[in-house]
């Protein structure tokens, strides 16, 4: 797998500092992670717990180190887990292969009438489950906030993982990592909210077949299914409608990239896919919101928070704009928390257009009572000195 960019490092000498490195017994093996705790949490407050799975051959330190892990932490307020991967073995015709530390994510290939089968025997299903049970006996996890993303193999692990255990999972993210072949037919027990990155370029794991060059002996051999297929996957097991909307995001840099999201949802329960297409984009998990118009991670946290705050990077060094408008939770029930840095006028409409309701509302943090609203689909839109945004708002 290709590496991605070392950032500095102070940045490894801060994660030594506030993130924990625990080990946990799975199948007689003493297998590794690292945990995050924000800084802030109270030790009651129930939080979010986002999983993170490394690519092939990754360490974890250095990987939580790119992805700024102990940021994202403090600024979201959620426990990132990095679990770690064991060495992966082959044996082609009487010679051992090293792959390097790998998921059993169930990639199979066969060559001359071999199966090839990495780590099949290594349960690594089981050791993620088995740090989700031991930090929930630790911490106040929020069960409705527990999520899953990979890059690369990790990619094709929290596929897997969204696959097997869609009752457990809440949120399901991949990058540049799609549905292993031997799960197309398998059908998700519940629904699951999927974010899905790959670039048209990626040189690793093929876009549009899935063929992969990460590993010895088989490349050029398809190991999933292709960007354009898994997405066509998940719409399908999550019963979407075929309507799509097409959202180009800002081209702010000079990056030779083009950043399209496809959204999909199913109208009946809202659960929704994303699919960011990558023009031009290579086989790598963007982290630098100052040379990239996105960051990965970002996008994440706003998928899986259903954030509404116009896009900036968390890690971003860039000033946030002169006005701000967000809202949440979103889906609703009774009442939203609405935030704006000016005083505003906010009116909330149905899907025909109709006016439902009118506020003024300070600068600062606002709390509404929607309890009046029907399930459904609404649109909230603000109004301010220099501004008019409007955004979907779902009643539950």
């Amino acid at each position: 797998m290709k590496k991605f960019c070392l950032l500095f490092l102070f940045f490894i000498v801060f994660l030594s500092l506030f993130a924990q490195r625990q080990s946990i017994t799975w199948q007689d093996i003493q297998r590794e992670y690292i945990i995050n705790v924000p800084s802030s949490w109270d030790g009651q407050r129930e939080i979010p717990l986002l999983f993170v799975l490394h690519g092939l051959n990754a360490e974890i330190e250095e990987t939580a180190s790119q992805l700024n892990a102990t940021i994202f932490s403090d600024l979201t307020g959620w426990i990132t887990i990095f679990p770690q991967a064991l060495d992966a073995n082959i044996n082609v015709m009487g010679q051992d292969i090293s792959l390097g530390k790998m998921w059993n994510a169930n990639l199979s290939v066969n060559i001359m009438g071999m199966t090839i089968a990495p780590n099949s025997e290594i349960d690594d299903e089981g050791f993620i489950l088995s740090i989700l049970d031991r930090v929930k006996e630790q911490y106040a996890i929020d069960e409705d906030s527990i999520f899953v993303a990979g890059g690369s193999m990790g990619g094709f692990m929290a596929n897997y993982m969204g696959i097997k255990h869609s009752d457990i999972f809440k949120g399901m993210a991949a990058i540049s990592g799609s549905v292993p072949n031997i799960l197309v037919d398998s059908i998700p027990s519940n629904h699951i909210n999927v974010l899905y990155i790959h670039g048209t370029n990626d040189e690793v794991v093929n876009y549009y077949d899935g063929s992969t060059n990460m590993l010895p002996i088989i490349s050029g051999i398809s190991i999933g299914l292709g960007a354009e297929q898994t997405v066509d996957y998940w719409k399908n097991t999550n019963a979407c409608n075929s309507l799509v909307e097409i959202d180009s995001l800002e081209d702010r840099k000079e990056d030779g990239l083009r950043f399209i999201a496809h959204k999909y949802s199913n109208l009946s329960d809202y659960t929704k896919v994303h699919f960011i297409k990558v023009e031009g984009g290579e086989h790598a998990w963007y982290t630098d919101a100052n040379i990239y118009d996105i960051d990965y991670s970002t996008e994440i946290y706003n998928f899986f928070s259903n954030n509404n705050i116009p896009y900036i990077s968390l890690l971003s060094t860039e000033k946030l704009p002169q006005y701000s408008f967000a809202f949440y939770p979103n889906p609703a029930k009774n009442n939203i928390n609405i935030y704006s840095n000016e005083d505003c006028f906010v009116q909330i409409s149905n899907s025909l257009g109709q006016i439902i309701k009118k506020y003024n509302i300070s600068e600062g943090n606002t709390l509404l009572d929607i309890s009046c609203l029907d399930r459904g689909i609404y649109f909230v839109s603000f109004f301010g000195k220099k501004s008019k945004i409007t955004k979907q708002l779902i009643v539950e």
